[in-house]
């Protein structure tokens, strides 16, 4: 009887792998891009209070009515604009499941990613069944406006991805090849992931979305210190909206999580916004302290966490850090990334750790 099953599993799932965490993590995590910093007591005191009033034998919301028009607020966005999803995982999985149609003469569905870029763009649209191409980025990890024309035109996508900052280079891309992609590529959905913006010096998005039907814009609440929560939205035409409702799923995003980030995009704001500054005056601090340790290179950063380049043993000097009760994130499957780990922006205490773990790795394994 198994294998009669296993026989109607997708085929693309035996190309795939489950994403896995450590299985003991350090005590300083700075491999998930997340907010070192905890809400203070005030704000937690404001939690619990609406905590207390949850009833949690009704399901919740299933419009998010509240947290729609916190939102609509917070991106600027009109209420009908959004769909609202369990992370920006789980609205990417929406985008893909409804935009999933081949064009004329083709098997599948093509979703389109720069490379490297956020994995789940590609892990998601081949669990569906899709086309998944991926574009190289250039050797300054910007996008070649010439490559992307090309494969825009030979691949003819449904779905792009453009994720500015980008993870895990830690860049914005240039402007005016986002535009001309959003341009060239007039009949296909070009999603733009602001996931990192609120650490960037701007962004073009929401622009493009009033000047383009063919752009949508992805946003998350997990890299701005709510990344328990899990909620995610995209921006896109109402009509759209219309549509993408169909496959979200009924009463998705739990009362709790609708509750405490409404809370927080309004009354805790304040809070919220101090923290990403001190977030990006660290990250200043962070990279300072990695350009003083012999041996290694680091990209500039327009995100909460810089891309270190460490050497052909990467994978090593991650594991000296890790026995020193430091978590980085490690590439070792990508050829472009090998050489390098990610880390997250943390606390100054933190970073300070962080840094000597790292000097002492690169020491240990000279």
């Amino acid at each position: 009887m198994s294998d009669a099953i296993r026989e109607r599993l997708r085929p693309e799932l035996a190309a795939l792998h489950a994403y896995e965490t450590p299985a003991a993590p350090a005590r300083i995590r700075v491999d998930g891009n997340e907010s070192p910093w905890a809400l203070p007591a005030e704000a937690r005191a404001r939690i619990a209070e609406a905590m207390a009033s949850i009833a949690l034998h009704r399901y919740p919301d299933p419009r998010c009515t509240a947290l729609r028009a916190a939102l609509s607020g917070y991106v600027g966005a009109k209420p009908d604009e959004l769909v609202i999803g369990v992370g920006s995982d789980e609205v990417i999985s929406i985008l893909e499941t409804a935009i999933a149609r081949p064009r004329e003469g083709r098997a599948h569905a093509v979703v389109m990613h720069p490379d490297p870029s956020f994995s789940m763009y590609g892990i998601i649209g081949r669990g569906h069944g899709h086309a998944v191409v991926k574009v190289p980025l250039d050797e300054r990890w910007d996008l070649d406006a010439d490559v992307w024309s090309r494969a825009i035109g030979e691949h003819r996508p449904s779905l792009i991805f453009l994720p500015s900052p980008n993870n895990p280079t830690s860049n914005r891309f240039d402007e005016r090849v986002v535009r001309r992609i959003v341009e060239q590529a007039h009949d296909a959905l070009v999603v733009l992931d602001d996931a990192y913006v609120e650490f960037s010096s701007g962004t073009i998005s929401h622009a493009l979305f009033e000047q383009h039907d063919n752009v949508a814009v992805l946003g998350t609440l997990s890299k701005i210190g709510l990344a328990a929560l899990r909620v995610g939205w995209v921006r896109v035409k109402p009509w759209l909206a219309h549509e993408l409702e169909k496959v979200r799923l009924t009463y998705n995003i739990p009362t709790p999580s609708q509750e405490i980030a409404t809370l927080a995009l309004g009354p805790l704001m304040p809070i919220l916004r101090e923290q990403i500054a001190l977030v990006r005056a660290e990250r200043s601090k962070l990279i300072a302290g990695l350009d003083a340790i012999p041996g290694i290179a680091v990209d500039p950063s327009d995100s909460n966490f810089a891309l270190v380049r460490v050497g052909s043993r990467a994978v090593e000097i991650a594991a000296r850090m890790h026995a020193a009760g430091v978590q980085v994130r490690t590439f070792a499957g990508h050829p472009r990334l090998a050489e390098r780990v990610r880390i997250t922006v943390g606390t100054p205490e933190e970073n300070h750790i962080v840094l000597a773990a790292l000097a002492d790795a690169m020491r240990g394994a000279a």
